[in-house]
């Protein structure tokens, strides 16, 4: 099981692409972030998910500044998170 924005599903041997898709993600406007590493988009096709793996979707809406800032404050959370529990 993966658990894709924090929802467990059955994707592991799924690239993180075909899941963008089954999800209806479009990868123009969204950012990946992998096991707490944020993906690079070149990388979406040969990035085969497994068990126990945690991908986070953030969909961007708004200006050119509000993907920074959407990555920024998921990074900030993902990192508080794991040193408060």
């Amino acid at each position: 099981m993966v658990a894709v924005n924090g929802k467990k599903l059955e994707v592991s041997g799924k690239t993180v692409s075909e899941v963008l898709e089954l999800e209806n993600y479009s990868p123009t406007r969204i950012a990946v972030e992998l096991n707490y590493n944020i993906l690079p988009k070149a990388k979406y096709n040969t990035t085969v998910l497994k068990d126990g793996d945690i991908l986070e979707i953030v969909n961007f809406v708004g200006d050119s500044r509000t993907p920074f800032i959407f990555l920024m404050i998921s990074a900030f959370l993902n990192i508080f998170l794991d040193i408060m529990f």
